[in-house]
């Protein structure tokens, strides 16, 4: 039975796929036909013509194509895949371009540049330089540029590196920006893992040094939580004319993080109990029968030092505390949960009452609200029995 050609063609030099009417870049990775039927109706169609008579479009492009739109799907990746591998095997392609960990996605960035400087890379696995691939594809740089750019002792360190250091380091390493490159040698592979989670200017060796030390080296929410404290901690001292040292234990760094917090809140913000409008009449205190506890923050300072070490915005607040038009109580839950409840000031200058406008945990995470509902609720029958009838 005569079967007529597949309208497709493969053009190497703008990776490019032509079917049908379409054009797709060879890096295209296509998953099913239901996804892509949009792609099914340009091959048929062209751009701008949309059949959405899926059971018709299928039945026609059938026909007419001579193959099923799945099997279309499979021609497309195929052919797509011959250029991503070019004259490396497949196992190579997915070792070097595809993100560890989402080996579904890959890079484009790093195929492109694989076939751009595919003769540097079949002469580096020659030289046995396999392990520096990731970072050859990720800097564009060839061996020779990377190594003119660290000193002796570095490159022969790196030159000596696994490959999965490696590739942490090329996802760590900002564009062809390699003078890093010496300070991640000296990090431990499991914390590079982490990098790209981390704030930027993070001091890495200090970080690194802390969670070998606390033995986290694994958990990425510890190693943020430290990146953060660490650097907020050196970027304030700097601010105020502080001193730090880095060789400082974990338990220094959080006391000091405190004491700069401090100082430099203090500059901003008064100390001096808050006593305008409602704030004569509200309970310090409240506590529930299980045990939960709402204290009341009495000044702007203990109100801005509350967002800094909650990790929110209630800081901004402070000034509308000031003025008696905000209220800020800190939770204390008693399963152990910590959290910030934020009441808006209503009603009139002889009633006034609390409005809920917010409660969340550290760094805005959502939390039970049960009792803040019922601080408010507890404070404003006050208001409204003792105020009131003034």
């Amino acid at each position: 039975m005569y079967r007529k050609p597949l309208p497709v063609e493969l053009d190497t030099e703008s990776l490019k796929i032509t079917f049908g009417k379409a054009s797709i870049s060879a890096f295209t990775r296509l998953k099913g036909v239901k996804g892509n039927y949009h792609l099914i109706n340009e091959i048929m169609y062209g751009k701008g013509m949309l059949c959405t008579d899926l059971k018709k479009l299928y039945k026609d492009f059938s026909e007419e194509i001579g193959i099923t739109p799945k099997a279309a799907v499979g021609v497309i990746n195929n052919l797509g895949w011959k250029v991503i591998a070019g004259d490396f095997t497949s196992a190579q392609v997915f070792k070097w371009c595809y993100p560890r960990g989402c080996k579904r996605q890959i890079s484009q960035h790093s195929v492109t540049t694989m076939h751009r400087m595919k003769d540097t890379l079949k002469q580096m696995l020659e030289d046995g330089q396999e392990n520096l691939i990731p970072l050859v594809l990720k800097t564009e740089m060839t061996p020779k540029q990377i190594k003119d750019s660290l000193s002796k002792a570095s490159w022969k360190r790196l030159t000596k590196v696994s490959f999965t250091k490696a590739q942490y380091i090329s996802r760590a390493v900002n564009g062809k920006y390699v003078t890093k490159i010496p300070e991640y040698l000296e990090l431990n592979t499991s914390y590079l893992a982490n990098v790209n989670n981390l704030l930027s200017n993070v001091p890495h060796l200090v970080v690194n040094r802390l969670a070998k030390q606390r033995r986290c080296l694994t958990d990425a929410d510890k190693i943020y939580d430290m990146a953060r404290i660490v650097q907020d901690t050196m970027m304030i001292a700097e601010e105020i004319g502080y001193d730090v040292n880095p060789n400082w234990s974990w338990k220094r760094w959080s006391e000091e993080h405190t004491i700069v917090t401090r100082k430099r809140r203090a500059k901003e913000f008064s100390d001096k109990e808050i006593l305008v409008g409602i704030y004569a009449n509200l309970h310090r205190e409240v506590v529930s029968e299980i045990g939960d506890k709402a204290t009341l923050l009495t000044t702007a300072l203990s109100v801005a030092l509350e967002g800094d070490e909650m990790g929110h915005c209630v800081a901004g607040y402070a000034r509308r505390c000031i003025k008696g038009e905000y209220v800020v109580y800190h939770l204390h839950l008693a399963d152990g949960t910590v959290g910030t409840l934020g009441c808006t000031v209503e009603g009139t200058d002889k009633c006034p009452q609390l409005r809920y406008q917010q409660c969340y945990g550290k760094y805005n995470a959502r939390i039970d609200t049960t009792f803040a509902r019922q601080v408010i609720e507890q404070v404003n029958n006050h208001l409204v029995l003792y105020v009131g009838m003034e």
